[in-house]
């Protein structure tokens, strides 16, 4: 995994063959995401980890799965997993108005996985934007969800037409 952090436009790159599908994927940073990967590299030290583990190589693959168990535990939750996490976030998603085909490209599920020769084949369109948009969309709603008190925030399409310039398009 890669962080480009540079400019307005943090992001996470999977490259091809490291993510489960073995399609590279492009996962926009939210600005609290971004918050928390600069308080994590502060804690990180000179490691070449975001998080690191024993002897400065990265974490184990179950460290993520294993912090969630203790997590549910403690907090009571039940049988919650990081899949479950993942169905929250299409589902509140869906609910607001975010398209199936730019949630399951946030999931790495679809574009240029299979079954659609467009997609696969022709479409080189990464979805930064559209990602982008759904990301901040969630990562706003989270906020409210968790200060528990009633927040407004904007809507998926208005994230989306402000980030690709309100109404306009530029070609060419």
């Amino acid at each position: 995994m890669e962080l480009d952090r540079d400019g307005q436009n943090p992001m996470l790159m999977i490259a091809t063959g490291r993510a489960k599908n073995r399609n590279a994927h492009r996962v926009p940073l939210s600005p609290q995401v971004e918050k928390l990967v600069r308080g994590a590299l502060a804690a990180s030290g000179a490691s070449a980890y975001v998080f690191p583990g024993a002897q400065d190589t990265h974490i184990s693959p179950r460290s993520v799965s294993k912090a969630m168990e203790r997590t549910r535990d403690r907090i009571e939750l039940g049988d919650v997993t990081i899949h479950d996490l993942r169905r929250t976030v299409g589902t509140h998603m869906s609910r607001r108005d975010v398209p199936r085909d730019v949630r399951e490209r946030i999931l790495n599920h679809g574009g240029k996985r299979k079954g659609n020769v467009t997609d696969s084949v022709y479409n080189r369109y990464e979805y930064d934007a559209e990602k982008r948009a759904a990301l901040e969309l969630w990562a706003g709603a989270l906020d409210g969800i968790t200060s528990g008190s009633r927040t407004e925030i904007d809507s998926y399409a208005v994230r989306l037409a402000r980030l690709k310039g309100a109404d306009k398009i530029t070609v060419g």
